[in-house]
C-alpha cells in the first residue's frame, strides 16, 4: 500500500463522511476539511483521486447555498481532468 499516505487518508475519510454531511442538521466541517486536504496534498501522479476529492467539497458548499465558492471549487477539479 504504498500509495496510502496523508492525501489518501483524507481523501478516504472525507469520502466516507460526504454521505452523512448531506443529511438534513449534519455539519459539512469534517468531510469537506478532509477533502480539501485530500486535493492539496495528492501528488501529481494522482490527478484523478485529486480531482474526485476535489468534486465533493464542492457539491456541500452547493448544498450550503454558496454557489459562487462551488463553482469556483468544481472549475478547479475539472481542470486538473482537462
Amino acid at each position: 500500500m504504498s500509495y496510502y499516505d496523508n492525501a489518501q487518508h483524507h481523501g478516504d475519510a472525507g469520502h466516507a463522511s460526504f454521505d452523512l454531511a448531506l443529511l438534513p442538521g449534519q455539519s459539512s466541517a469534517m468531510a469537506t476539511s478532509r477533502l480539501r486536504t485530500a486535493t492539496n496534498e495528492h501528488a501529481d501522479d494522482y490527478v484523478r483521486s485529486r480531482a474526485l476529492s476535489g468534486t465533493k467539497p464542492a457539491t456541500l458548499i452547493m448544498a450550503m447555498a454558496v454557489l459562487k465558492e462551488a463553482v469556483s471549487i468544481r472549475q478547479r477539479a475539472l481542470d486538473e481532468v482537462g
